[in-house]
């Protein structure tokens, strides 16, 4: 139980917004994988979630929000899975979850999107998990 409330509590803190552009959905249109978000140079330094917003507005991909949550991604949305950010961003990102996406593993944002900032070369993966 401690575990699910660990759990919980870092997911309010990723899911505080959500960001991406250049969307790839790994998995089938009932059980997406992940959405993977490579942003371009122009957002280097910048919040994930300026990124996310940007991407919205151009229809790259759709997300939903209800408070700090991402409640749907895609018209996906959160029912025993959740939205969790996952990232190759050594600096921000922990390893007690991890994600494989193409044989990289990349660990869970240590941050919210309106907290994260992108670093330059570093992918922004949205997975969809069970818990």
């Amino acid at each position: 139980m401690k575990n699910f409330f660990c759990l919980l509590a870092c997911l309010l803190c990723v899911c505080t917004l959500f960001v991406g552009c250049a969307p790839t959905n790994q998995g089938d249109s009932e059980t997406p994988a992940c959405v993977v978000l490579t942003p371009n140079q122009t957002y280097v330094g910048r919040p994930l979630s300026e990124y996310m917003a940007y991407a919205k507005e151009q229809n790259i991909f759709d997300y939903t929000i209800d408070g700090t949550f991402v409640t749907s991604i895609n018209g996906v949305a959160n029912t025993t899975s959740y939205w969790m950010l996952y990232t190759n961003d050594a600096q921000n990102c922990d390893t007690w979850s991890t994600y494989e996406y193409e044989g990289t593993v990349y660990g869970v944002a240590s941050y919210g999107a309106t907290e994260l900032i992108i670093a330059s070369g570093c992918i922004y993966i949205w997975a969809y998990i069970a818990f």
